[in-house]
């Protein structure tokens, strides 16, 4: 996850499918701590990015928007 992470750029918008290497792709952008926009289907991956500080990764999951002051 981490080497696919390295490719985001700052305010780049990705979509992740579901799985467990998309979950540790959103772990390590979580990480890398820059600001992007991700579409999801997948809910770990949603709960993780939602976690990344002062709402730096804006988090929309099929069919909604995750908040951090949601969970």
């Amino acid at each position: 996850g981490a080497a696919a992470a390295a490719l985001v750029e700052e305010g780049a918008v990705v979509m992740l499918d579901a799985g467990s290497t998309t979950t540790h792709f959103a772990r390590a952008l979580v990480a890398r701590g820059i600001a992007a926009t991700v579409l999801t289907n997948n809910l770990t991956a949603a709960t993780e990015l939602a976690a990344a500080p002062e709402g730096r990764i804006r988090v929309l999951l099929c069919p909604g928007e995750v908040s951090a002051a949601e969970r």
